[in-house]
């Protein structure tokens, strides 16, 4: 079903399918594929699915006290093609700012949405650093954008893309410090 999606990712931008939308019609698509049609039975594993993402969801360690800390020298905002608030996770007070992609009409990697995220956030040039997951979507998104960016990589992995590789860390526990280096120290 992932890879249906990542297949249907691309023909639905600019339809205005919601990344709700996008996934309902991936379970269609999947059932029709591989099992039997039936639009009723994809809307009900599609109800499933969220009901059991936004409580099986747990943050990664030391995610709450990183962010806790960090919210002391720095405005945290969520800059996200999904759809999941921080508040299913039990972080919504942890940040200032959100943009999601699909309220904005383009998603990460376009420079728009960078562009969008700053001016919610009021941050100035120097002052906007993403930290992400993807190498494609977030970091190369936000470098793209002249934002800073550093690389979450739980599995430790070697950096992927051609370019030199970003700062990263493999534990939130880790993230302040890197900041704290990044900003020389401050």
């Amino acid at each position: 079903m992932v890879a249906v999606r990542e297949e249907l990712a691309p023909l639905a931008e600019g339809s205005g399918a919601s990344l709700h939308e996008l996934r309902c019609e991936a379970f269609r698509e999947t059932l029709r594929r591989y099992a039997r049609p039936d639009d009723d039975f994809a809307e009900e594993l599609a109800e499933v699915y969220y009901g059991f993402r936004h409580v099986s969801l747990p943050p990664y360690p030391a995610v709450v006290e990183c962010l806790t800390a960090l919210t002391s020298s720095y405005a945290l905002g969520v800059l996200s093609n999904g759809n999941t608030p921080p508040e299913q996770l039990g972080l919504g007070e942890l940040f200032t700012h959100r943009v999601y992609a699909e309220q904005v009409g383009m998603g990460k990697p376009e420079r728009g949405i960078f562009e969008h995220a700053a001016r919610v956030a009021g941050a100035r040039p120097g002052g906007r650093l993403l930290v992400g997951d993807s190498p494609r979507t977030d970091i190369a998104g936000a470098r793209a954008a002249g934002w800073r960016a550093v690389w979450f990589c739980p599995d430790g992995e070697c950096w992927p893309l051609e370019d030199d590789p970003p700062p990263s860390f493999v534990d939130f526990g880790q993230l302040p410090d890197l900041l704290a280096q990044l900003d020389g120290g401050s």
